[in-house]
């Protein structure tokens, strides 16, 4: 399967070179971050996200929509960096409306996408066996995936799959699965293994959020 695997929007319109050229792939992933950015502003963030929102529910077999943190806060009310309070009522509802296309992961063979990343001491936490169960918890509890700290950056152990950084997802990783995440901008995306070299985890968001990311499994 040809996998194309897009990061964070953040409100950009970079999004629709994947829509031109859907016939190349088997799956199209968005990794999340549909709103808040300093470059794009209103109403580009919401027009971008409902076209988005629609372009799953035009290719519902081919589309795959991951919530990130910074859609996931207009949800709970728990406002993180970037939060628009001036927008936050049409946010909120916008991404309630959507719920029934949003999803934490989309796990495909040994392969998991997300936001930020599934980390074996959140899912211990959280007492679920399969990284799948977090689409059920973000539909009926989805404060259990809140921000948990202590770290402000997110850098911590328990830390859940809308919150977590490299540092911390290299060590304590989810086994049996590689990985695909956004959230956290590097200069270039960059495939590397984790810290005990059994897993590969592709990092690929960038401050751009211009450069997607093909997987083929």
């Amino acid at each position: 399967m040809k996998i194309l695997a897009i990061p964070d929007v953040h409100g950009s319109h970079h999004w629709k070179k994947a829509k031109a050229s859907i016939k190349k792939y088997d799956k199209i992933i968005f990794l999340g971050d549909y709103f808040d950015c300093w470059e794009n502003k209103w109403p580009d963030q919401m027009d971008n996200f409902l076209n988005i929102v629609n372009f799953k529910k035009a290719n519902p077999d081919k589309v795959e929509l991951c919530i990130g943190n910074h859609d996931h806060q207009y949800l709970v009310d728990a406002p993180c960096s970037g939060h628009q309070s001036v927008h936050e009522i049409d946010i909120k509802h916008a991404v309630i409306d959507a719920l029934d296309v949003l999803n934490v992961v989309y796990k495909h063979g040994d392969w998991l996408f997300s936001h930020a990343g599934f980390s074996r001491e959140w899912m211990k936490e959280q007492k679920i066996a399969d990284p799948l169960d977090a689409n059920e918890i973000l539909k009926n509890q989805p404060h259990r995936l809140n921000w948990a700290g202590p770290d402000p950056f997110g850098d911590n152990p328990d830390e859940g799959p809308l919150w977590i950084r490299p540092n911390s997802l290299l060590t304590y990783f989810v086994n049996g699965y590689n990985q695909c995440v956004g959230h956290t901008e590097i200069k270039n995306p960059v495939t590397t293994q984790t810290d005990d070299d059994s897993q590969t985890i592709a990092f690929i968001d960038t401050p751009e959020h211009s450069i997607f990311f093909e997987v083929e499994t």
